[in-house]
């Protein structure tokens, strides 16, 4: 069901360049806060995107990072 609802909730793939735009209009990309000549901390990604995109990929991830040793260096990062 979440793969269907996934798919409702992106244009037409065809419609993105490059997966650049597509990951900007899901709202995963890094989003680097600075102030003057100082960076804070981590970098946190936009939420400029669709809400509804990033909680369908939520509990996957989740259950991903758990469940492959393979990704923990990513998860490091």
């Amino acid at each position: 069901m979440r793969q269907g609802r996934l798919l409702a909730e992106f244009r037409a793939l065809h419609d993105f360049d490059d997966v650049r735009q597509l990951v900007a209009f899901a709202g995963l990309n890094p989003h680097q806060h600075q102030s003057g000549k100082t960076a804070r901390g981590h970098t946190p990604i936009s939420k400029q995107g669709r809400a509804t995109i990033r909680a369908i990929l939520f509990l996957p991830a989740i259950v991903a990072k758990n469940r492959y040793p393979c990704l923990q260096p990513l998860v490091e990062r």
